[in-house]
């Protein structure tokens, strides 16, 4: 991680927060390239031809607000992480936000240290949440996915499940980062997002996890 930079889009409809957040983000070592959006629709052209780890997200936005834009971007682009931004400190949202796959939420309110500190986690392949949100949510959250049954193919994105095939199949780090044209880094966060979201602890419990599923077979295995 340390040699690898990143490249951030900061997306949000106001100029001044934009420059003060990419004032913010430039001092942060690992980052390599800031691109700017106001909003989803720009977000996504710069995601299409460009090189993109991470998103800055604002909820509202016009055209295209932060809630659509993270929903098209991990459906669509499952790799680059997101951290939304948003004045609301609001229970429902967030809980949508987190089923869609965001990785980050703070409010813009929150510490210059606590923004430095959310985006060095997210970017290190952790979540990160405002501490406003309170404990009781996050477990609410967890008990909520533990007690409801998923399905397989709803709960994986087609990615992670490409991935663990293909770690089923024995196949390392480096080699699936190859064969799917992705960085090692990429399948590392892949691999501990099996791990947690399957209830796995190891590489065995993946592969029990695959076969009780019905994802493969003695055949994959060869």
């Amino acid at each position: 991680m340390n040699e690898q930079k990143v490249n951030v889009v900061i997306v949000d409809d106001h100029t001044i927060f934009r420059t003060g957040m990419k004032n913010i983000v430039r001092k942060i070592p690992i980052i390599d390239h800031i691109y700017e959006a106001s909003n989803g629709n720009e977000a996504i052209a710069v995601v299409e031809t460009s090189d993109v780890d991470l998103l800055l997200l604002d909820i509202e936005m016009p055209y295209m607000n932060g809630v659509e834009t993270a929903r098209y971007m991990k459906k669509n682009h499952p790799d680059i992480r997101i951290i939304m931004i948003s004045f609301h400190n609001d229970k429902e949202l967030f809980l949508q936000l987190y089923k869609i796959g965001v990785e980050g939420y703070l409010v813009k309110n929150t510490s210059l240290e606590d923004l430095k500190r959310g985006i060095n986690h997210v970017i290190e392949g952790n979540q990160f949440f405002s501490p406003e949100l309170g404990a009781i949510v996050i477990h609410g959250l967890i008990n909520e996915k533990m007690q409801a049954p998923k399905d397989p193919l709803e709960l994986l994105s087609e990615r992670e499940v490409e991935i663990l095939l293909l770690i089923c199949q024995q196949l390392t780090t480096d080699e699936i980062a190859e064969k799917l044209f992705i960085s090692p880094l990429t399948v590392k966060r892949h691999r501990q997002n099996l791990l947690e979201k399957t209830g796995s602890k190891n590489i065995v419990g993946l592969i029990l996890y695959a076969i009780r599923n019905e994802l493969l077979d003695a055949e994959t295995l060869k």
